[in-house]
């Protein structure tokens, strides 16, 4: 693996305890991740340089720290940690930003109101958040809006949408220089998508003016996802919002069960991968 795809600045996925025996460096983050090196005289220098990454930190300084003929092999062991997703990108250290931030509702439709009359007005702020709520599967809307968002000033940005009605969706909220982007989100959803096929043409539809009717929703699920939105809104304008603002939320009209999801930057995302 290219050690290109590294971001700059990455810390651990989970909070590992690093364990050593000789000639092995163990991950172990409670009884589900466990990863395991092993190579000459591993557990004289490794642990060291990995306690480095429980907390957000550039990575290629640290390789200086080390004597010349383990550069070559620490930068293979950081690149196979981040594409085993041992290691995952920063989500980028940030100025304070005032609290609250004024939030920038699109769309139409009973999510939007709900989601308008929830987050409270603002009048002034120095930074704003948008967020685009949408009762539709009109994807290249979702597309356009994050794509406005990169090009804007806006401190994040956050997608809700009924559109699939079985389920709803409370994305993370995007930043606008580290992590991914709402077209990975989309593109993450077309690859495990059994018919991935139909989220072309749900574009190709819209972008030619073809409707695309809004779906029924309950209620009471409406109301949790303006909920949910609203907490990630307002929890985002903190020093160190809570790690939930950067998950995908998805919640079951069936049976109100919310679930939470990581997002993964695609390499290969058109709007935020790096050229």
């Amino acid at each position: 693996m290219n050690a290109e795809i590294v971001p700059k600045r990455v810390r651990f996925a989970f909070p590992f305890a690093i364990l050593t025996k000789p000639d092995t460096v163990r991950l172990v983050a409670g009884e589900e991740f466990r990863y395991t090196l092993r190579s000459l005289s591993l557990e004289q220098w490794l642990p060291q340089l990995l306690s480095s990454f429980e907390r957000e930190v550039e990575w290629r300084p640290l390789l200086n720290q080390l004597p010349c003929e383990r550069h070559q092999q620490a930068l293979e062991i950081i690149t196979r940690l981040y594409g085993e997703r041992v290691l995952m990108e920063g989500t980028g250290e940030y100025p304070p930003t005032p609290s609250p931030l004024r939030c920038v509702v699109e769309g139409s439709g009973k999510l939007s109101e709900r989601l308008r009359g929830a987050v409270p007005a603002v009048l002034r702020s120095a930074g704003h958040v948008a967020a685009l709520c949408q009762d539709t599967l009109d994807y290249a809307a979702a597309l356009d809006f994050n794509r406005r968002c990169r090009r804007s000033d806006a401190a994040g940005w956050l997608w809700i949408s009924c559109g699939p009605m079985g389920r709803g969706f409370v994305s993370s909220v995007f930043r606008p220089h580290a992590g991914p982007c709402l077209g990975c989100l989309i593109r993450n959803f077309q690859r495990l998508s059994p018919a991935p096929e139909i989220y072309e043409h749900l574009i190709e539809h819209s972008c030619a003016g073809g409707e695309i009717p809004p779906v029924p929703f309950p209620a009471p699920a409406l109301d949790l996802l303006a909920a949910l939105a609203r907490w990630k809104i307002e929890s985002s304008a903190q020093t160190e919002p809570s790690v939930g603002v950067y998950r995908l939320h998805v919640v079951e009209t069936d049976t109100m069960e919310c679930t939470t999801h990581r997002v993964f930057r695609d390499p290969h995302c058109p709007d935020c991968s790096p050229r």
